[in-house]
C-alpha cells in the first residue's frame, strides 16, 4: 500500500508543477514579447528568473518532506512552523513586487533615454544633411561667381553695354541655372542694383545679404522668406563677382541665387527616418525674443514663417519654454501635447533644428509591461499559496499512517543490515560508548588475528598501537559530544602475533530519538600495502629534493636524458633549475624530450644530434657547445657534458650537467675585441706596472716613438721625456692619477731619433678588488699636424693667404696702436687706401690665376717701395692699406702715394710671356687730424679714394669732410635702394614712341621710377648711378624687363596696336653670361612674342668686349628681339660695329636735339645720323623732342620716330593705355 500512495503523490505533485510552470512560462513569455527594448527584456527576464527560482526552491524544500516512507518524518507544517512559513511567503511576494516595481521604473527611464538618444541622432542626422546641402549650394554659387566666361562677358557688358554682350550674358546665366530647385539667378552691380532688368530686390533682408557679400567678398546666405506674390518660401545666396586680370582685381557686382524651399528643403525635413506616428522635424530661427517656425509641420502645414514659439529662458537657441536636460527637452509642443525633443544647431546659419516625438508614443510599451507584470505576480502568489494549502491538507491525512510505516521499515532495515554486516569485505563492529566491542564480524577478527570471543571480552584500546590511542579517544570524544556524526582516522593496530599493521577506521555515531548516542559503528580497512608504497615514494621524493638542493648550488642544471630502444627520447629527471637555465619546463620533457630540442638554434641542432649519436655508439663522454633560444633572455650559449649508461631494455641513459656559458663567451669575445683594438688602433697604447715600467706596447706606439717593443719592455716611461715640462708639471699629473684615477692633457715627448713632438695623452689607473694599483694604461695620439694647423690658422687669422700680407684685422690692431703712439708723441701719421685700376681687365682677359699672380707682384713692389717701419696690408680683391707713422706732414704722405703709384704703373710680366699694365688710385686720411678711430680713418681714406677714381684714376686725393657727407649719403641711398626693392617701391612709367610720319603711337619706352617709403618720387639721376656701382642695377633691370613684358602682353590682349616696348639693358646686365637665358625666361613667363620686345644697349657696353657682345647680340636677334643703340653719338660711334652687330635702330641722344634749331652743329650731326641710318637700312629715333620746331626739323629730314615731352611725359601704364588708344594727332599734342 505504501508504493501506490508514494506513486500517486509523485504523479500529483509533478502534474501540479507542470501546470504551474506552463502557466508561468506562457504569461512571462507573453510579457517579454510585448517589450521591444533589449534592455527591458533583460531586466524583466531577471524578475521572471528570480520568481521562478523562488517558487522552485519552495517546492524542493516542501515536497520531499511529504513523500511517504516507512520512517517517522517530522511534519513540515506543524503548529510552530506554519506562521514562519507564511511570513516567508509573504516577504517573498513583497520582494518580488518591489523588484518588479524597480524594474518597471528602470525600464521606463531606459526607454525614455533610448528615445532621447534616437532623437539626438535624428537631429544630428538632419542637421548634417542640411549642412551638406547648404555647402553644395554655396559651391554652386562659388562656381557661378568665379566662372571666367561669365565674368569676362559681364565686364564687357558693363564696359560697352552692347547687345551682343547682353545676349551672351543671358545665355550664360540660362546655362548656369539648370540645376533643380533654382528659381532665379540675378546679377547686381556694385551698388546692389539689378544689371539685367529693373525688378528691385525682394526684401530688406536680401538687400542686406547682397551688401554684405559685396563688402566682405564672401558668399552670404539670404535666409528663408516669402518673396514671390504666390507666397512661395525661398532662400538664396549672394556671391561677389570679382574679375582677376593681369594682377589687378576688379569688383563687377554680385550674383543672387534664389532657391525654392519646397523642392528639397521642406520634403527633406518632413521625412522622419524611423517608423513613428508622431515624429516631426521643426526648423526654427530666433526673431525678436521668439522662435519662428520655418517649415510646414505634420499637424500644421501653414506654420512655415507664420508660427512663433517662446524662447527657453535657459538657452536662447531652443524654441520651447521647457528646461534642457543634456541637450534634450521634455515639455509641451505647439499642440499642447507632452513631447520629448532634441535640438541641434545648423552650422553657418541662424537655424536650430528640433526633432520631437510624443511622450505617449515613446512610453507606450511600458503600459503593457506594467499590466502583464501585475498579472504574472498575482498568478505566482496564488499558485504558491494554493500549493502550500494543498500540502497542509495532505500532511494531516498522512500523519496517521507514518508510525506503522516506520515500524515496518525498521524491521526490514534490520534484516538487511545483519546480512551486510556478516559478509562485508571490510572489518565491521559495533562499539559501546565506553569502548567495549558489542559485535564484530569475521573480517575484523581475521585482520586482528584474534578470536571473536577474545575481542568481545576486551576494549578497542587492547588492539590499537599505544602511540595512536590518544587520537582514537579524541575522535570518539567528538562523536559522543555530538560535535560530529562520523569521523575517520589512520592508525596502527596490533595483531595477535605481535606484528603491527596499518588500518583506516571510519566511525559513525548511531543516535536515539532524543539525539543521544546509542552505540558506534566502526568500519576498518587494512592499508598496510598503501603505507608501504607511500614510504617508498617518500624516499624517492626525499632523494629528488636532495638532488634538487645540490643542483641549486651548481652553476648549471642536473639532468637525465634517456633514449629508448625505439629511438624516442625523454628526460626522466631534471633539476628545477632547468627552467631558469634553458627556459624549458621540466614537466614537458619528462616523457618527451623534443620540447628541449626545439629550443636549440636551427644552425646547431644537427651538430648536437650527431654528437649524441657518436656518444651512444662509442659509449663515451658526450660534450657539446651550442646556442639555445631562451624565451626570456633570447639567444644564449649552453655547454653540456654527460656520461652514457646502458639499460637492461636496450635503451641508453645519460646523466650530466648543462651550463649557461653566455657570459663566458661574451667575455672571450670582448677579450678578442680588446686585443684587436689594442693591436689595430692608430693611437699609441702602453701598459705599465705600478712602478711605471713598460709591460706592453701596441704597434702604433712603436710607429710614433720609433722604438721597437723589445727596446721598451722593462724600461721606465721617463725614457720618453723631452725636458720641456718641469717637475711641477709631472707632480700635478701624478697627483691627479693618484687622487682621481686618471689624467688627460697635452705633453711633449721625444722620439728615438731625438725629435720632440706633441701628443694628447690619457693615463688611467687599473685597481684590484682591494683598491691597489695593478697597472697604468696610457693612450695618446700624435698632434704634430694639429699644432701645425693651429699655427697656420693663427697666421691666416691675421694675414692674407695669397700675398702673405697682414689682413684687415691685423691692420686695425696696428693702426689702433699707431694712433695712440702718434697722439702721445704729438706727431702725424697717414693711412693710404690703394685700389688697382683696370685690374678687372686682367682677370677677364688672362683669367683669375693671372690676376692672383699680379696681386702677389703688386704686393712685392709696394713692400719694396715702403720704409721698414711702414705697414702694408691687403683688404681683399685689389684693395690695399698702407700705414705710415712718424711723417712730418701731409706732403710726406703725398710723396709716398706718388711713389706707390709710380711703382704700380710699370708693366708686370705674368706667366707664359703675358704682360699686364695696371695702375692705382689712392685715398689718404691723416691721423689724428681726420679721426683717432681706426675704422673711421679707413672710411675717410675710402671716401678720398672714391674722389681719386672720379678724377680720372692714377692719382691720389686727401680726405675732406665733405667727402664723408657724400659717402654717407651714398651708403644711405644704397641701403634705401635695397629696402625699396624688398618692399616693391620701384615702378615703371612709359613714354610714348610716336611715328613722325603718321602721328600715331608706335610703342613705348619703359623707364624706371622710384617712389620711396615716404611717398617721395626719387629722380633716376639720384639712384641709377649708385645702383650701377653696387650691382643692384642687375636685379632692378631684370624686374623691369619682366614687368615691361607682362605689361606689353596685357596691352596687346586688350586690343592696343603697338609695335614694341623698349627696355634699357645696363652694361652690368649685358655683361652677365646668362643674359640671353634671362630674356628668354622673361618672354616665356609673360607669354609675349619676341618681336614685341626691343632692348636698348649703350655703345660703351658693346665696346667692352666686342667679340662677346657680338655673340650675345646675335643670340638675342635669333630669339626675334629687336635691338637698338641708345644715346648714339655720345660714345665710340664706330661704323665697324654698326656693320658687325645685328642692330635695327639708332637713338639720337637728347643733347643733339635740345638746341635745334639754334645750334647749327647739332642740326648737322642729327642730319648725318639720320642719313647714316637710312644708308644702313636702320630705323632712327630722336630723343628729347620738346618743341614744334624740333619736330618740324626731324620730320623734314625723314626721322622715323620721336620721343619727348612734346608728345607726353613718362606716365603710368593705365594712363599710357588711354593715351595710346585715343590716337591723339601730333599737332593736337603740341
Amino acid at each position: 500500500m505504501e508504493k501506490p500512495s508514494r506513486n500517486r503523490y509523485i504523479v500529483r505533485t509533478t502534474c501540479l508543477y507542470l501546470a504551474g510552470a506552463t502557466l508561468w512560462i506562457a504569461l512571462s513569455d507573453r510579457l517579454l514579447a510585448s517589450i521591444g527594448d533589449a534592455a527591458a527584456v533583460a531586466h524583466m527576464g531577471l524578475v521572471k528568473g528570480l520568481a521562478f527560482v523562488t517558487v522552485t526552491a519552495c517546492l524542493l524544500a516542501v515536497a520531499p518532506r511529504h513523500v511517504p516512507s516507512g520512517y517517522p518524518i517530522r511534519p513540515l507544517l506543524t503548529r510552530d512552523s506554519r506562521r514562519p512559513l507564511f511570513a516567508v511567503l509573504t516577504l517573498m511576494a513583497l520582494a518580488i513586487a518591489v523588484i518588479a516595481a524597480l524594474s518597471y521604473r528602470s525600464q521606463a527611464e531606459a526607454l525614455a533615454e533610448d528615445t532621447r538618444g534616437d532623437l539626438k541622432a535624428v537631429a544630428r542626422l538632419k542637421a548634417d544633411g542640411l549642412d551638406a546641402w547648404l555647402a553644395e549650394r554655396r559651391a554652386d554659387a562659388a562656381a557661378i561667381s568665379s566662372d571666367p566666361v561669365t565674368l569676362k562677358v559681364l565686364a564687357s557688358w558693363l564696359d560697352h553695354g552692347d547687345g551682343r554682350s547682353r545676349e551672351q550674358l543671358l545665355a550664360t546665366l540660362r546655362q548656369q541655372g539648370r540645376w533643380p530647385g533654382l528659381r532665379s539667378i540675378r546679377l547686381l552691380d556694385t551698388e546692389g542694383r539689378p544689371i539685367l532688368g529693373d525688378e528691385p530686390l525682394p526684401s530688406v533682408q536680401t538687400r542686406a545679404a547682397v551688401r554684405k557679400a559685396l563688402a566682405t567678398g564672401a558668399i552670404v546666405l539670404d535666409d528663408l522668406q516669402r518673396t514671390s506674390p504666390d507666397g512661395e518660401v525661398e532662400l538664396g545666396f549672394a556671391a561677389p563677382l570679382r574679375l582677376e586680370d593681369a594682377g589687378r582685381s576688379r569688383l563687377l557686382g554680385a550674383v543672387l541665387l534664389r532657391i525654392r524651399a519646397r523642392d528639397y528643403l521642406f520634403p527633406y525635413l518632413s521625412a522622419w527616418p524611423m517608423e513613428s506616428n508622431t515624429g516631426e522635424i521643426v526648423l526654427l530661427r530666433n526673431e525678436g525674443g521668439h522662435s519662428l517656425v520655418l517649415n510646414p509641420l505634420r499637424y500644421d502645414v501653414r506654420a512655415a514663417l507664420a508660427l512663433t514659439l517662446p524662447l527657453s529662458a535657459s538657452h536662447e537657441q531652443d524654441s520651447r519654454s521647457v528646461s534642457p536636460r543634456d541637450g534634450i527637452q521634455a515639455g509641451y509642443d505647439y499642440r499642447h501635447v507632452r513631447v520629448l525633443e532634441a535640438t541641434q544647431g545648423v552650422a553657418g546659419t541662424p537655424w536650430t533644428l528640433a526633432a520631437k516625438v510624443d511622450e505617449a508614443e515613446a512610453l507606450a510599451n511600458m503600459q503593457h509591461l506594467a499590466t502583464l507584470t501585475a498579472v504574472l505576480l498575482l498568478a505566482a502568489l496564488v499558485a504558491a499559496f494554493s500549493f502550500i494549502a494543498h500540502l497542509w491538507h495532505q500532511q494531516r491525512v498522512r500523519s496517521a499512517q507514518r508510525s506503522l510505516e516506520q515500524a515496518r521499515a525498521l524491521r526490514s532495515a534490520e534484516g538487511h543490515f545483519r546480512a551486510i554486516f556478516e559478509h562485508a569485505a571490510v572489518g565491521l563492529a559495533e562499539m559501546a560508548a565506553d569502548g567495549r566491542w558489542l559485535r564484530v564480524n569475521q573480517r575484523l577478527c581475521s585482520m586482528l588475528g584474534t578470536e571473536e570471543a577474545t575481542l568481545l571480552a576486551q576494549g578497542y584500546q587492547a588492539s590499537v598501537h599505544a602511540d595512536d590511542v590518544d587520537a582514537c579517544e579524541a575522535l570518539i570524544g567528538r562523536l559522543l559530544r555530538g560535535a560530529a556524526d562520523e569521523g575517520r582516522i589512520d592508525l596502527r593496530y596490533l595483531r595477535g602475533d605481535g606484528s603491527v599493521a596499518w588500518a583506516s577506521a571510519s566511525v559513525s555515531a548511531i543516535r536515539g530519538v532524543e539525539g543521544e548516542p546509542d552505540y558506534l559503528v566502526v568500519a576498518v580497512q587494512d592499508i598496510s600495502a598503501l603505507k608501504a608504497a607511500e614510504a617508498s615514494l617518500r624516499r624517492k621524493v626525499d632523494l629528488q629534493e636532495y638532488l634538487a638542493k645540490i643542483a641549486r648550488t651548481l652553476p648549471g642544471t642536473i639532468y637525465s636524458f634517456r633514449r629508448r630502444p625505439d629511438g624516442t627520447t625523454s628526460m626522466p629527471y631534471t633539476a628545477p633549475t632547468l627552467r631558469e637555465v634553458c627556459g624549458v619546463d621540466p614537466v614537458r620533457v619528462k616523457d618527451d624530450a623534443w620540447p628541449a630540442f626545439e629550443r636549440i638554434h636551427p644552425d646547431d641542432i644537427c651538430r648536437v644530434q650527431a654528437s649524441i649519436e657518436e656518444s651512444a655508439a662509442k659509449m663515451s663522454l658526450w660534450q657539446s657547445l651550442f646556442r639555445l633560444n631562451h624565451p626570456e633572455r633570447g639567444e644564449i650559449w649552453i655547454e653540456g657534458r654527460s656520461m652514457p649508461e646502458a639499460e637492461a631494455d636496450g635503451g641508453i641513459i645519460w646523466h650530466g650537467f648543462l651550463y649557461d656559458v653566455t657570459e663566458r663567451r661574451r667575455q672571450e669575445a670582448g677579450q678578442r675585441l680588446a686585443a684587436s683594438v689594442f693591436s689595430g688602433t692608430q693611437e699609441g697604447v702602453v701598459i705599465t706596472d705600478p712602478k711605471a715600467q713598460v709591460v706592453a706596447v701596441n704597434p702604433a706606439f712603436c710607429t710614433i716613438t720609433g722604438y721597437d717593443e723589445s727596446e721598451l719592455i722593462g724600461r721606465h716611461m721617463r725614457t720618453l721625456q723631452s725636458g720641456r715640462q718641469d717637475a711641477a708639471f709631472y707632480k700635478a699629473m701624478w697627483d691627479s692619477i693618484l687622487n682621481k684615477g686618471y689624467w688627460q692633457g697635452e705633453i711633449w715627448n721625444r722620439r728615438k731619433n731625438g725629435a720632440v713632438y706633441p701628443e694628447w695623452l690619457t693615463i688611467s689607473a687599473v685597481h684590484d678588488d682591494r683598491g691597489a694599483v695593478l697597472n697604468y694604461i696610457g693612450s695618446f695620439s700624435d698632434i704634430s699636424r694639429l699644432k701645425e694647423s693651429e699655427e697656420r690658422l693663427r697666421f691666416l687669422a691675421h694675414h692674407d693667404a695669397l700675398t702673405r700680407l697682414p689682413n684687415r684685422a691685423a691692420m686695425l690692431d696696428s693702426l689702433r696702436h699707431a694712433v695712440a703712439r702718434t697722439q702721445r708723441a704729438g706727431g702725424t701719421g697717414a693711412l693710404l687706401f690703394l685700389d688697382l685700376d683696370r685690374f678687372k681687365n686682367v682677370n677677364d682677359s688672362f683669367g683669375h690665376p693671372a690676376g692672383d699672380e699680379l696681386l702677389k707682384q703688386v704686393a712685392q713692389r709696394l713692400s719694396a717701395s715702403l720704409r721698414q717701419a711702414d705697414m702694408l696690408a691687403r683688404l681683399g680683391g685689389d684693395e690695399f692699406l698702407v700705414l705710415l707713422e712718424d711723417i712730418g706732414d701731409a706732403a710726406d704722405a703725398a710723396k709716398a702715394a706718388q711713389l706707390l703709384i709710380g711703382a704700380v704703373s710699370r708693366p708686370f710680366l705674368l706667366g707664359q710671356g703675358k704682360e699686364a699694365c695696371v695702375g692705382c688710385s689712392i685715398g689718404i686720411s691723416l691721423f689724428p687730424a681726420d679721426s683717432p678711430d681706426p675704422n673711421e680713418l679707413i672710411q675717410h681714406a675710402d671716401a678720398a679714394l672714391y674722389q681719386a677714381k672720379a678724377a680720372g684714376k692714377g692719382t691720389y686725393r686727401f680726405f675732406e669732410t665733405e667727402l664723408t657727407r657724400i659717402a654717407l649719403r651714398r651708403l644711405e641711398l644704397e641701403g634705401r635702394i635695397r629696402r625699396g626693392m624688398e618692399q616693391g617701391e620701384f615702378l615703371l612709367h612709359y613714354q610714348p614712341l610716336v611715328g613722325l610720319a603718321s602721328g600715331k603711337v608706335k610703342g613705348a619706352e619703359a623707364l624706371l621710377r622710384w617712389k620711396d617709403e615716404a611717398g617721395n618720387l626719387v629722380q633716376p639721376g639720384e639712384f641709377i648711378a649708385i645702383a650701377e656701382e653696387t650691382g643692384q642695377i642687375v636685379p632692378l633691370g631684370e624686374w623691369a624687363l619682366r614687368t615691361a613684358c607682362a605689361q606689353m602682353r596685357s596691352w596687346l590682349d586688350s586690343g592696343l596696336e603697338l609695335e614694341a616696348v623698349a627696355v634699357n639693358l645696363s652694361p652690368h646686365q649685358f655683361r652677365r653670361p646668362d643674359i640671353v637665358d634671362r630674356v628668354r625666361a622673361a618672354l616665356a613667363e609673360s607669354g609675349l612674342a619676341a618681336q614685341f620686345l626691343e632692348l636698348e644697349i649703350t655703345e660703351s657696353a658693346l665696346m667692352e668686349d666686342s667679340a662677346e657682345a657680338e655673340s650675345k647680340l646675335k643670340q638675342l636677334r635669333q630669339l626675334g628681339v629687336r635691338l637698338s643703340i641708345d644715346d648714339f653719338g655720345t660714345g665710340y660711334s664706330s661704323l665697324a660695329y654698326l656693320k658687325r652687330f645685328p642692330i635695327g635702330k639708332l637713338k639720337i641722344d637728347r643733347q643733339f636735339v635740345q638746341d635745334i634749331p639754334h645750334d647749327t652743329a647739332d642740326m648737322q650731326i642729327c642730319t648725318a645720323i639720320i642719313s647714316l641710318a637710312r644708308s644702313l637700312n636702320l630705323e632712327v629715333l630722336a630723343e628729347g623732342v620738346e618743341t614744334q620746331d624740333q619736330l618740324d626739323f626731324l620730320s623734314r629730314n625723314r626721322c622715323d620716330t620721336g620721343q619727348g615731352y612734346l608728345f607726353s611725359r613718362p606716365v603710368p601704364a593705365a594712363e599710357f593705355r588711354d593715351l595710346a588708344a585715343a590716337g591723339v594727332p601730333i599737332a593736337d599734342a603740341a
